[in-house]
């Protein structure tokens, strides 16, 4: 994947924290909305989410944060999901974001 420079990565990286945030069946439209409005920075966000979503699955499944409030989930998935978002999060340079979930 092409790098980005920090100046476009410090525009986009507000949005992709928030397509991150979203519900998985809400982030398409998000993704849509944000194309109309700057289609590069759309493009921007777009790669970086395929890429979390890819070291996602290399990290044992697509981990979903929202798993970990789940009533009837194992303790221990929940830990391996933490453990696999921190993973991700450091993976992807964003240690800001791991710390949320140590």
């Amino acid at each position: 994947m092409k790098a980005i420079d920090s100046k476009r990565w410090q525009r986009a990286s507000p949005y992709l924290d928030r397509v991150l945030d979203l519900p998985l069946r809400e982030r398409e439209a998000c993704l849509l909305s944000l194309k109309a409005e700057d289609a590069q920075m759309a493009a921007d966000v777009e790669a970086r989410h395929r890429r979390v979503l890819t070291a996602a699955a290399a990290a044992g499944g697509l981990v979903v944060a929202e798993l970990q409030s789940v009533p009837g989930v194992q303790q221990r998935e929940r830990e391996a999901n933490r453990a696999r978002l921190v993973l991700l999060y450091l993976a992807l340079g964003r240690a800001d974001r791991a710390e949320a979930y140590r």
